[in-house]
């Protein structure tokens, strides 16, 4: 062998290679990729994340978590933490979104701070968070957040960086979901333009207070603040990646086939929004097949029963020959509406209801229905997504 066919490639090229392979679906070339480019750039939290998203879609979930969590420790061991984590969010346009996320963490600590000791978690972070926190939040009250400068800034994200409790989603030993007629709903998704069917009450009474414990409670889940305004987000390499998670995915396809068919459980996220009147997320379709959206807040909390939710169009996205051409027109609003007035599309409403599964064609275009809801911890708008198989592949009924 020549020397210079010894040479390892650049880490890019290899994470590139693997990316690719992701996208064709061709998960044991992925995985073979990211484990050959570990070999050359060993102790890579980004290899280490992209090896634990290729092992996520190939069911392979407790080599999954094993690599989200390497990950997780290089970053959190790395000499530079968490300062470095603070100047990634200095990066983001707009300071709104960094108050967005100590917003964020200091509602959790008046939050935590509200709760008889008998329900917290137990986590040796905990009373340090409880007792330095209780000074933060006397200092808090008297300075609006918007008018902290960058040192105290930097205090307040490098504390909760340092206090962010984690802890795992306790196994669910009984009954998960409760659906009364699968048949029928399966029927109902490929009745009519646009594939979707809603399915109320879904999770067990037990499964849904234990989803929403471990949300409300697990700080450590909402890192990333990058994509809106006015919510935060959790996913896989935040600690989301559950048994739970799977559990329910491997439920849902068991019990509705002819919606799910061969489509391989691709990713999953967890969004949490700021409770004042907002249009939530904006329009736009998914690079998947089947989209699960599920409802976690409670119904008390939403100050519109009618809104809150879903907004369906009947039009999915044009197929484009790759990737970055669909994400390029997926990102501009206005375009998209000149593409659903050009094909006379029609808006569904979905409103929102606390265990309420939307099941839709992940490539119909759709935007969270504005909302308004209390303004406690406890009570933001909160859902759980699961999305499935490649994009244009969701095909028909029979």
């Amino acid at each position: 062998m020549s020397a210079a066919a010894e040479q390892p490639q650049p880490l890019e090229t290899l994470y590139q290679q693997g990316q690719r392979a992701l996208q064709r679906e061709a998960l044991s070339e992925a995985i073979a990729i990211f484990e050959r480019a570990l070999g050359q750039y060993p102790d890579t939290p980004l290899l280490y994340q992209a090896l634990g998203n290729a092992l996520l879609q190939a069911e392979r979930p407790t080599e999954s978590m094993r690599c989200f969590a390497r990950a997780e420790a290089l970053r959190t061991q790395a000499a530079n933490w968490p300062a470095v984590s603070l100047q990634e969010k200095h990066k983001l346009p707009g300071t709104q979104r960094l108050h967005k996320k100590l917003q964020h963490d200091c509602d959790y600590l008046r939050f935590l701070l509200q709760q008889p000791a008998a329900q917290r978690p137990a986590n040796t972070l905990l009373e340090t968070m409880l007792h330095e926190g209780l000074q933060l939040d006397r200092q808090l009250s008297q300075i609006p957040l918007q008018a902290l400068d960058l040192a105290l800034s930097q205090d307040l994200d490098d504390f909760f960086e340092r206090c962010a409790l984690r802890f795992p989603l306790l196994p669910w030993r009984g009954p998960l979901i409760q659906m009364a007629d699968p048949q029928r709903c399966e029927a109902e998704f490929y009745d009519g333009p646009a594939q979707f069917v809603v399915l109320d009450d879904l999770l067990s009474a037990g499964a849904l207070q234990q989803i929403r414990h471990f949300a409300l409670f697990n700080n450590g889940l909402w890192r990333n603040y990058a994509h809106g305004e006015n919510y935060i987000c959790a996913y896989p390499q935040d600690g989301l990646i559950q048994p739970f998670i799977f559990r329910l995915a491997q439920a849902l396809r068991s019990a509705l086939p002819g919606i799910f068919k061969q489509h391989r459980l691709k990713k999953f996220w967890m969004y949490r929004y700021s409770s004042q009147r907002h249009q939530g997320v904006q329009l736009h379709a998914d690079a998947g097949a089947v989209n699960v959206n599920l409802w976690l807040a409670p119904d008390q909390a939403n100050k519109n029963a009618a809104s809150g939710g879903l907004r369906l169009f009947d039009v999915e996205a044009p197929l484009f020959e790759n990737d970055a051409d669909f994400h390029a027109f997926n990102h501009h609003p206005a375009q998209i509406q000149r593409y659903l007035i050009e094909n006379k599309a029609r808006a569904i409403d979905i409103p929102y209801r606390q265990n309420r599964l939307l099941i839709f064609n992940a490539n119909l275009f759709h935007e969270s229905l504005p909302y308004d809801f209390e303004a406690d911890f406890a009570s933001q708008r909160m859902n759980l997504t699961l999305m499935f198989g490649q994009r244009g592949q969701t095909g028909s009924g029979g």
